[in-house]
């Protein structure tokens, strides 16, 4: 299994290879990033008054981010609590990193060091930053699993992540995954599950590719569209579907 150079802005399989039998090499690791979200009502405001304030979101003066995080967060911890409450459970986020993480240990094998960390829960990422430390890694893969690049999601996660682990006292090497849509195994996994779902369906249904959107005063300055409406092209491609505004496929934003 191979990983990816962090110099470079997407994904390449140099820098990061698994240790041959006989030869030295510093210990290795990959922190996966995530979003995070709420595992019980506790939970709920916590988290989105961390989401609020996040600069990367929100380019306010702190003081004014801070304040305002606490009112919008007040204000939206009952309707969040209330879509969890009709889902039948809190935020499953966790438990499906987690399932990643450890597909990931059994496919680097021993050598590697897999952590799991969520952006919107500092504390928990502290603590994941001291566990690295402890552990010896002298090379750390920053993995935030987004396929696509955002500052308010990859770079956000990444500045965490670093923040957290000077805090902690890491001194090894630090590589950064920022994006992942084209890469074939991601694109193969999206379309093997499209084609499963297509072959069940008796009459052939218009497709509406759904992503996170962002405000435009973001967007206008933010790669994310492109490369989620990119993404949309690559998979009706490789699934002769046509992308069109009409008919049998579009992009939907949140």
């Amino acid at each position: 299994p191979k990983l990816f150079d962090g110099e470079k802005r997407g994904m390449t399989a140099k820098g990061f290879e698994q240790k041959r039998d006989g030869e030295s090499a510093p210990a290795k690791g990959v922190l996966l990033l995530n979003y995070g979200g709420p595992r019980a009502e506790e939970e709920v405001l916590p988290f989105l008054e961390e989401l609020f304030n996040d600069p990367a979101m929100f380019r306010y003066p702190g003081w004014i981010r801070k304040r305002g995080a606490r009112y919008a967060a007040g204000r939206r911890a009952p309707k969040l609590s209330a879509v969890y409450r009709e889902m039948g459970r809190f935020s499953p986020i966790w438990e499906e990193t987690e399932a990643q993480a450890s597909a990931l240990r059994e496919s680097l094998g021993e050598n590697f060091g897999v952590f799991t960390g969520m952006r919107y829960f500092p504390e928990e990422l502290d603590a994941t930053a001291g566990r690295i430390c402890d552990s010896g890694i002298g090379e750390l893969l920053l993995f935030p699993l987004y396929p696509q690049e955002s500052d308010t999601s990859t770079l956000s996660a990444i500045t965490a992540a670093r923040d957290s682990l000077n805090r902690a006292g890491f001194k090894g090497t630090i590589l950064e995954a920022r994006n992942f849509f084209r890469e074939k195994g991601f694109l193969e996994a999206v379309c093997e599950l499209l084609r499963e779902k297509l072959g069940s369906m008796e009459e052939k249904p218009r497709i509406i590719f759904t992503a996170h959107g962002l405000p435009v005063k973001l967007a206008l300055k933010d790669n994310y569209n492109d490369q989620v409406r990119e993404t949309a092209k690559l998979i009706c491609k490789e699934l002769s579907i046509i992308l069109s505004l009409t008919n049998p496929s579009a992009n939907g934003w949140q």
